[in-house]
Parts: C-alpha cells; structure tokens; sequence
C-alpha cells in the first residue's frame, strides 16, 4: 500500500511539466494582451472581443479532445494496445477542427448586427477570419499533446510549448509594431503570429509521435474505431458543454460591454488573463489526477483511484488559496504588468479583488 506523500509525488510528477506546458500556453496569450496592450487600447479591446467568441466556440472541441488522455488511459490500465487510437484520434481532431473552423467564419457577418465603432469592428472581423484557420494547428497540438499525455509522456510537449511563448513574443512584436521591411499591422499581426505558432506546435509533436514509434499501423477494425469515437463522445460531450457554458457565461461579458465602450472589453480580457494564469496549475494537477484515475479505473483499482482523487483535490485547494492572496495584495501591480493607460487600471484593480475570492472554487471544480 502507498504511503499519502507517494500519492502526492507521483501526481506532482506528472503535473510539474504539465504546469509549465499550461503556463507556456496560457503565457501565449499573455504575450498577445500585452503587445495589444501597448499598441492601443483600441487594439486590446478589438482582440478581446474577437479572442471571446473564438474561446466560446473552439473550447467545445477542446473540451472534447482533452478526454483522449483519461479514456486511452484507461485503455492502457485495462491492457489494450493504445498505439492504435492514433489514427482515429487523428481523423476525430481534424474532422472536428473543421465544423470549428466553418462556424468562426459564420460569425464575421454578425459583427455588424452587434453595434460596434466601425474601427472596432473591423478589427474584430480581419482577427475572426484569420483565427478561423488556427483550428487545424490548434486541435492537431491539442490531439498530439493529449495522446502523449496517455503513456505519461509529459515533458517533450511541454518544452515545446515554453518554445512557443518566445516564437510567438517575437512573432507579435515583428509583425505587431514592424520592423526591418515587415510593415506594422496591428491586431492583423497578432492573429498570423498565433496562426504560425500553433501550426508549429502541432505539426513538432505530430512528428514525436512517429519518432517515438507511438503510432502503430492503421487500424482496419472498424468496430473497435466506433467504440473508441462512443467512448470519446461520452465521456467528452458532457464536460466540454460544462467547459464551453463556462467560457461563454466569462467571455460573453467581454462581447457585450464592447457595446458600451472597448475600453471594458479590454478590462475583461485583462482580468481574465490575471486569473487563467493561476488557473493553469490546478488545471495541469487535474490533468495528473485524469491520468491517475483512469488508468486505475482501467486496473479495476478503486481504493488507489480515491487516493488519487482525494490527494489532487488537496493540493488544488491548498494552492489556488495562496493563489488568491498573491493576487489580492499586488492587484495594483499584476494590473500595471499589462498596460500603462491609467483609465484601464483604474477599472481593473476593484475588480481583481473579487476575483480572488473565486480561486479556491475555481481550483475545486476542475478537479
């Protein structure tokens, strides 16, 4: 029988790198806010509200793929050969990044219906149709990294991702603000810099995966394939409508106070990327605790999966309470780390105050 702390290390374990894969790709969008940010508010607030409505409709695939790891998983603690889920999970992410793809593109002709400033509105339209085309890049990293994530590779995907902080800060500031014959082409900059860092992310570790000889020859029993897009389905619909109701109820307020004044539309995406930051570590812990539990539910192990279970919810609930006191005595700082308009920090300090108040919450529910 374990001991508590070996339930503990193994989930850190695994998480640790996780972590840092979380924060390279939350620091992604890090990276974009601030560039926005010093270019123009309008720019920030133009993003903020394109950003919203692609977060709402390219987390529902998300939500969906992220279960690939739990259910092969799962697969590997019952004995079967994983390896040959590759090319269905393959097939599953492309076909879905495709519905995803075609209806961002539906939502360019309402953006006049809304009631935007015209500058503001085409901002968020040049930014919707290239974003539009990120989906591929998106859900094919996503896919891979999730695959990996079965056989408890964590690291590899996870560098990858710290690379692509640095890819994409140097893709913004190039294409953003200009330089050497490249002309500056604001919000248009941010969208191709995220377009070309997401296609690299996908295609590096599509390449791990055959380097490492993790993908076995096409599987031809077309049953087994049906069973493993039922099992995805199942397990993946029900809490990718929950991630998806969340993200809407969060980015909504972004679309609709970009009515009133783009500068609260800034202000929301500012405030929520403070939080997704801190977000990222009980969310890379859950990941551990997914693996964990799945392949013990798998083994038919239930004692071990409580374990499991009980010791991620601890360490969330301890972290993310820490989390919200950094956040609550430095609110005037993390805020300035974004932008120097006075007017935007002004609205956003009261607020992150609140904020705090739902990370212990936060850290709970996604375990």
């Amino acid at each position: 029988m374990q001991s508590r702390n070996s339930y503990f290390k193994d989930i850190i374990k695994i998480s640790a790198p996780i972590i840092m894969g979380n924060l390279g790709f939350i620091m992604i969008g890090v990276c974009d806010v601030i560039v926005a940010g010093r270019h123009s508010t309008n720019t920030l607030a133009g993003i903020s509200i394109a950003t919203a409505i692609t977060n709402c409709i390219m987390m529902f695939g998300i939500g969906i793929l992220v279960n690939i790891c739990p259910i092969l998983s799962n697969y590997r603690g019952a004995g079967k050969d994983t390896k040959k889920y590759f090319y269905p999970s393959l097939r599953f992410s492309m076909f879905l990044s495709l519905i995803i793809s075609a209806i961002i593109l539906l939502t360019i002709p309402l953006i006049d219906k809304i009631g935007y400033e015209a500058e503001l509105s085409k901002i968020i339209k040049d930014y919707l149709f290239i974003t539009s085309f990120t989906a591929f890049g998106a859900y094919l990293h996503c896919m891979t990294k999730e695959f990996l994530q079965s056989f408890e590779i964590v690291i590899f995907p996870n560098i990858v991702t710290i690379f692509s902080i640095f890819l994409n800060l140097f893709l913004n500031i190039i294409l953003v603000f200009g330089a050497w014959k490249i002309p500056s082409m604001g919000a248009i900059g941010l969208a191709i810099a995220s377009l070309i860092t997401r296609y690299f992310m996908g295609i590096v570790l599509l390449i791990y995966c055959f380097y490492l000889g993790k993908v076995s020859a096409e599987n031809k029993d077309k049953k087994v394939n049906r069973c493993f897009y039922k099992d995805l389905i199942k397990v993946g619909l029900p809490a990718s409508l929950a991630i998806m109701i969340e993200f809407v109820a969060f980015n909504s307020i972004s679309v609709i106070m970009g009515r009133v004044a783009g500068i609260y539309a800034a202000a929301h995406n500012l405030l929520c990327t403070m939080t997704s930051v801190s977000f990222m570590v009980p969310l890379a812990i859950s990941n551990a605790v997914a693996i964990k539990v799945g392949y013990n539910n798998g083994a038919k192990d239930f004692f071990t999966l409580k374990k499991y279970a009980y010791t991620g919810l601890k360490t969330n609930t301890i972290f993310m309470a820490c989390s919200a006191i950094i956040i609550a005595l430095f609110a005037n700082f993390w805020v300035s780390l974004f932008t120097k308009d006075i007017a935007l920090i002004n609205i956003c300090v009261p607020i992150v105050y609140l904020l705090a108040c739902f990370q212990i919450f936060d850290g709970l529910q996604v375990t």
